[in-house]
């Protein structure tokens, strides 16, 4: 859970600093990716009573909201 938490800002500043949108649009998926790694955890983490169920929900949400910026961004290339 740490590396694909890490895995998803360190792989969107490295995008950022290739200055290409092509580039950066590829790493912002491995970053989308991460994310999702991240969140399936969450869910793993709750059913195996690890955390709260409202624990979990709580950060899913966050992880959902850092999927829907991510989106967002991309969005925003010239691809």
């Amino acid at each position: 859970m740490n590396d694909a938490s890490i895995s998803v800002m360190t792989n969107i500043s490295e995008g950022f600093l290739r200055h290409r949108d092509k580039e950066f649009m590829q790493f912002l998926r491995i970053s989308a990716g991460s994310n999702g790694e991240v969140r399936s955890c969450y869910v793993t983490a709750q059913v195996r009573k690890y955390i709260a169920v409202d624990e979990a929900d709580d950060l899913i949400e966050e992880s959902n909201g850092i999927g829907r910026m991510i989106r967002r961004l991309q969005a925003t290339l010239k691809v």
